[in-house]
């Protein structure tokens, strides 16, 4: 059993890590700027490359995502674009993986206030922006960490941290009952403070997933149009947690060419049942990747905490989640 559960664990974190290994490709080549889908190469031809306004559109204390309708007129969903550090945190029962990147254009969309698309150049460099730490209640429990976690950027400037020899289950939070787990991070020069950011972890228990329907097993990718809403459906537990969530990502998508890589980032109350991607949002991710050929991603759907950091202009989404709550880790293809 114990040789088992390693094997998904390592699995698990090849899936996770897979897109990290894509991107690791263009380090030796670095750029700082991403330029538009119509080829302009200033940062962001029209965009408001201002820090967000931490009073108004309502980032809270701790640095939560604001609304993006705060502000708009009835005149239909529309995309907004800013210049900021982007980085993602995945902690995991078993381990923690999480990287960073400056000046990344940040998309979002007045209709799809649970998700952000971050994209930047293809061949941009991954950065170090200080120290990560992991603790909060899972700290001296039974198949949690003895202290907190303290995990800093390897020499690709990446962050990993995995238990070895992994142990049977847990290892950086239990996998019996749902704790509050903390995430800091000490920041850089070019990425801001990140004050502690408390999420919800997620007991034992696999989530359904219906819709679309997806074969673990098959070599074949899912199929998203870009040209309608995306809904992914599930069947939510019995007694949802009220601040658990389904999480989607569709990670460094990128086509044949292109110039740029872009990852999209969703997530939505457990209990509902179902999520929409709205159209406008997945047509603006497909043409900021540019190049030719059907863009390719890799599609991710987990169930946990989650919750994206704003604070300083950043856009940071941190996940707190287990392999075993409905993992899907599969390729897709945005038609």
């Amino acid at each position: 059993m114990r040789t088992m559960m390693c094997r998904r664990r390592l699995l698990s974190m090849a899936a996770c890590a897979a897109s990290l290994a894509t991107a690791a490709g263009g380090l030796a080549a670095c750029s700082d700027s991403d330029s538009t889908p119509d080829g302009d190469t200033s940062l962001d031809a029209g965009a408001d490359t201002s820090p967000a306004d931490t009073d108004a559109g309502a980032p809270d204390a701790d640095g939560a995502a604001p609304d993006p309708d705060s502000g708009q007129d009835d005149a239909g969903p529309t995309i907004s674009t800013a210049i900021g550090s982007t980085g993602y945190v995945k902690v995991r029962d078993g381990y923690i993986i999480a990287r960073f990147l400056e000046d990344d254009t940040i998309v979002r969309a007045s209709n799809a206030p649970d998700c952000v698309v971050h994209v930047r150049s293809a061949t941009k460099s991954f950065s170090p922006a200080g120290s990560l730490t992991v603790g909060g209640a899972i700290v001296g429990v039974d198949g949690g960490p003895e202290q907190a976690i303290v995990v800093d950027p390897d020499e690709t400037q990446q962050y990993l941290y995995a238990p070895d020899p992994p142990p049977e289950s847990g290892g950086v939070f239990p996998p019996t009952e749902t704790l509050i787990v903390q995430i800091e991070g000490s920041g850089a020069l070019a990425f801001p403070l990140m004050p502690a950011q408390s999420l919800p972890s997620p007991a034992a228990g696999a989530l359904t997933i219906a819709k679309p329907a997806v074969d673990p097993d098959s070599a074949d990718p899912v199929g998203i149009p870009t040209s309608e809403p995306f809904e992914l459906v599930w069947t939510p537990p019995a007694t949802p947690h009220a601040d658990h969530r389904v999480i989607l990502a569709l990670e460094d998508a990128t086509g044949e060419e292109s110039p740029r890589i872009a990852s999209l980032h969703c997530s939505f109350p457990i209990a509902a049942g179902k999520g929409t991607v709205p159209a406008n949002l997945l047509t603006e991710l497909k043409s900021r990747i540019g190049g030719s050929g059907t863009p390719s991603a890799l599609m991710q759907v987990v169930a946990g905490g989650y919750k994206e950091f704003t604070g300083g202009g950043a856009s940071y989404v941190i996940e707190v989640s287990r392999d075993d709550t409905g993992f899907v880790a599969v390729s897709a293809e945005l038609e």
